[in-house]
């Protein structure tokens, strides 16, 4: 066969990914790189020659992170967070991916909740943190009255530092959180 090598990436509106190697190749000396079936499926092509790999150009995508924030007459809410990400390459054979600014962070923790915590009534977080749970799932509540699930592999922002603070509602069973002390919050990327 004569020409580059192109691989095929699907994305879905779903969140599904298709990676080179894992789905259909296509051996093809030329081809259109603006593919696209609409909101519900986009396709990306990456072309490999020997010297270099040249991807598609793709919107850069946001990541949104849940957020607990007190307001000066000491109530908490829930927001959301959108941080931006920008296309990396980090080796030439490798596909290039979403990356954020980096953040200052003052210390990491890991916590482990024990089985049968249940619910934990309302408390305050003593410095701003990015909570990631790593298994199992939590409630929160805010004294507006909102409740939000997050389950395992998902994140929050608490900023509740003064004020009434939130409520917590933990699964039955024991649960693995990252604790990411951020000083800064998300405001202001190094």
């Amino acid at each position: 066969m004569c020409g580059p090598k192109v691989d095929i990436a699907s994305f879905s509106g779903k969140g599904e990914i298709g990676y080179p190697g894992s789905g259909p190749r296509l051996h093809a000396p030329s081809f259109d790189p603006t593919l696209n079936f609409g909101p519900a499926l986009e396709l990306r092509i990456m072309v490999r020659t020997d010297r270099f790999v040249m991807v598609s150009p793709k919107e850069a995508t946001n990541v949104k992170c849940l957020r607990i924030y007190a307001t000066p007459d000491g109530e908490s809410h829930f927001d959301e967070v959108e941080i931006p990400t920008k296309e990396v390459s980090v080796h030439p054979e490798a596909n290039a991916f979403d990356m954020s600014a980096s953040y200052p962070a003052s210390r990491v923790r890991f916590t482990r909740i024990p089985a049968g915590m249940r619910q934990v009534d309302w408390h305050r977080v003593p410095d701003r943190v990015l909570t990631v749970r790593l298994d199992g799932s939590v409630e929160y509540g805010t004294s507006d009255g909102e409740v939000r699930k997050v389950a395992a592999g998902e994140f929050v922002l608490l900023e509740d530092t003064h004020g009434k603070g939130h409520r917590s509602r933990h699964s039955p069973e024991a649960q693995l959180v990252l604790w990411i002390s951020l000083p800064e919050g998300l405001d202001e990327p190094l």
